[in-house]
């Protein structure tokens, strides 16, 4: 490799993240309560009511320990299935 010049190597380190910052996907899709009247939610609005992450709310409904209606390519959690995973809890 004849010719080629390699930049010598970083010894700054970047600063780290702000604490503070907003999750961008939390900011788009806020927390709905349980007992809004809706009768089903996205996955992503019932992976933030129950307090796990989008992926780990798709991987669930994979496994079938999310119980999830799929009308094509959409699908959606009946509030009842969230509320009976929550015993309640958050109900008026």
């Amino acid at each position: 490799m004849v010719g080629t010049v390699r930049p010598p190597p970083a010894t700054e380190r970047r600063p780290a993240m702000p604490t503070d910052r907003v999750n961008p996907l939390t900011e788009l899709h806020p927390r709905p309560a349980p007992a809004s009247g809706r009768r089903t939610y996205s996955v992503p609005e019932a992976a933030a009511i129950l307090g796990i992450s989008r992926a780990k709310a798709y991987e669930c409904v994979r496994r079938g320990e999310l119980r999830a209606l799929s009308f094509g390519r959409r699908i959606v959690v009946p509030a009842s299935v969230i509320e009976e995973l929550l015993g309640g809890a958050g109900t008026a």
